[in-house]
């Protein structure tokens, strides 16, 4: 009795869970660098998530000690794979 996986999770994204919740500003960090350090990957979507969370306008604007709220991110999958127009025959 082979038991299967399920696949939700190819088909809603990756779910990518930051090394910490809560990260502090250090002298140098740029949001870019922040999201690598604890994500392992920096995308604009995953830079404008981290702005929506701490309520930030400019991701550019980062002050020395600034507390930054570090969501959990759906890296969203290919969004041409639900699509059925292309079928190749």
């Amino acid at each position: 009795a082979a038991s299967q996986q399920p696949a939700a999770a190819s088909q809603t994204g990756e779910l990518i869970t930051p090394a910490v919740t809560t990260y502090e500003v250090a002298s140098g960090d740029t949001l870019a660098g922040i999201a690598i350090k604890n994500y392992k990957v920096a995308s604009p979507r995953l830079l404008d998530e981290i702005c929506r969370a701490n309520g930030m306008r400019n991701a550019n604007v980062l002050s020395l000690g600034q507390k930054i709220t570090l969501p959990e991110y759906h890296r969203s999958t290919s969004q041409v794979a639900s699509t059925t127009s292309n079928v190749v025959q």
